[in-house]
């Protein structure tokens, strides 16, 4: 068994609905693959009702309780947290005795994910986010977060993980998990658990869902958070391009059916993670299409949706698939064994 070379409390903070469910388990499953099981510690220690090691705001009474707990395991533990920093955690990393990371997203996409898991919850009678009716809701709930956030983001030696990261560059971050706690692990492998095996609350788990909110009220989240923006956004990353449409291609008589005529997606992330696309109704290219699909669907690595651009005259597959490597592994294969049936 590896020795830890670290604090032996880990603490993954995040704002809610930001991916820290899917780093929390990433950091789980890092140091269980190094033979150290995260099992619950006491309730003393807890204090909480949850299954897992999902803590409020720690005392150091408290964190005395977890240090013990902990150092009699003689192996890192990690837990979970949304609530304020405490002086106590504060004071305790300063010391070196606490490490962790903080994670947080685009506002605009906390805010959609906010009001869908509300909208979830009040159909299934569940009283998580069943609160979130409204856009200002949502923005009531950053208000409380927001000042928190800047205060765990703020501490020496915490990993600063974004959303788009965590969820679409997973095995990069499982790399600067492992940085930060001294251990060894296989990326892929990491993920793959997580991923399959772990209850990581995807609402959808796709990029880019500040383009559902309308651009109005898109305005306004930025408007009031843009000290928020301005330092973790927009400086950390580059905004996406704007959308250009361009006129249709005049449809051709006799297209042409070689590698030129598809248009490939690959897309990391969770199979069968989206409904099937709207097929067009021209057969020549759904055939394709379909041939490819099913050739990617029969691996059961990954889940291809085929659709049509008909003014443009080409077959289109998108592939979603655990990873990247193996989404385009199975497109290779696919288009091959298709080109030797044309």
């Amino acid at each position: 068994m590896p020795v830890a070379k670290t604090p032996l409390i880990y603490i993954s903070y995040g704002i809610t609905k930001s991916g820290s469910t899917l780093a929390f388990e990433l950091t789980k499953t890092i140091l269980e693959e190094n033979g150290f099981p995260q099992k619950r510690l006491s309730d003393d220690a807890i204090r909480t009702k949850a299954v897992e090691n999902f803590v409020h705001r720690l005392s150091s009474e408290q964190l005395e309780i977890i240090e013990r707990e902990v150092k009699a395991l003689g192996y890192p533990i990690v837990l979970k947290t949304h609530q304020r920093l405490s002086p106590a955690v504060q004071d305790w990393v300063r010391e070196g005795r606490i490490h962790g990371h903080c994670v947080y997203r685009d506002l605009r996409e906390v805010v959609v994910s906010m009001m869908d898991h509300g909208s979830r919850a009040r159909a299934e009678g569940s009283a998580g986010f069943s609160k979130i009716q409204s856009f200002n809701d949502a923005i009531r709930s950053l208000r409380m977060q927001l000042p928190r956030f800047l205060e765990w983001v703020r501490l020496p030696g915490f990993l600063v993980l974004y959303y788009d990261d965590i969820a679409f560059n997973t095995q990069a971050t499982i790399g600067q998990l492992c940085a930060q706690l001294g251990l060894d692990a296989d990326p892929a492998r990491v993920e793959q658990i997580t991923k399959q095996e772990r209850f990581i609350q995807y609402n959808k788990g796709v990029p880019g869902r500040a383009k559902e909110l309308d651009p109005e009220i898109s305005k306004r989240v930025v408007d009031e958070f843009r000290d928020f923006f301005d330092e973790f956004i927009h400086k950390n990353h580059k905004p996406e391009p704007p959308v250009v449409h361009h006129p249709p291609e005049p449809p051709t008589a006799k297209p042409d059916r070689g590698p030129a005529a598809f248009v490939v997606h690959i897309v990391p992330g969770a199979a069968g993670a989206l409904p099937h696309a709207t097929l067009g109704n021209r057969p020549d290219y759904r055939d394709v299409a379909l041939a490819m699909a099913e050739k990617v669907n029969s691996k059961q690595k990954a889940f291809a949706e085929p659709s049509i651009i008909l003014a443009e005259q080409r077959a289109q597959v998108t592939i979603w698939a655990a990873s990247k490597e193996i989404a385009e592994e199975e497109y290779q294969h696919a288009l091959a064994e298709h080109r030797q049936n044309v």
